[in-house]
């Protein structure tokens, strides 16, 4: 291994100097939740569906129109993505234990079960809401798929009540650090 110590770098031609096998311009994603939220079973494993009309951005064209990241062969490589999932319930009888955040490749859980920190959202009339973050970095190839899921979990003192993922805060985000 060799290091290079400089203090200047000049182009010999033009204004830009090229270093080969750095890109700046990686292949990138971001989009949300915002067609209202994802009913979904208590503490299941469930597939974040993001339909997003608010944000979305997507440099390397990799996100389905329900927000999974299918790797192509010019995005392949090591990525770092993360997620957000807001799970809550409205309804008093219920007690809202745990939401968790999980990346998923190929239909495999490739994370832990996301964060155990949380933000209590309250609210009026009986809402509770709790909001947990995940992140790994993963190398992957073409044709890999890539997907945030959740899992909202509640104990209950009366009737079941539904839960659902929440519109609001809930995300997926992704960013190729290395080819």
């Amino acid at each position: 291994m060799s290091t290079l110590k400089v203090n200047r770098i000049e182009p010999r031609t033009g204004d830009k100097v090229e270093i080969v096998g750095f890109s700046s311009d990686q292949p990138s994603f971001y989009t949300e939740m915002s067609e209202g939220n994802q009913t979904v079973s208590n503490a299941v494993d469930t597939k974040v569906l993001l339909r997003s009309t608010a944000q979305k951005v997507d440099t390397g064209n990799v996100l389905d129109s329900l927000g999974k990241c299918i790797i192509t062969a010019e995005t392949a490589g090591v990525w770092r993505f993360a997620g957000q999932v807001n799970g809550y319930y409205v309804d008093s009888s219920c007690h809202l234990e745990k939401v968790f955040a999980m990346i998923f490749k190929n239909g495999g859980k490739i994370t832990n079960e996301g964060s155990d920190a949380y933000i209590n959202q309250g609210g009026p009339f009986g809402l509770k809401g709790y909001t947990a973050t995940v992140s790994v970095i993963a190398e992957v190839s073409a044709g890999d798929e890539i997907e945030l899921y959740g899992n909202v979990q509640y104990s209950s003192g009366g009737t079941a009540s539904a839960v659902a993922i929440q519109q609001r805060s809930t995300n997926f985000t992704g960013n190729r650090i290395s080819s």
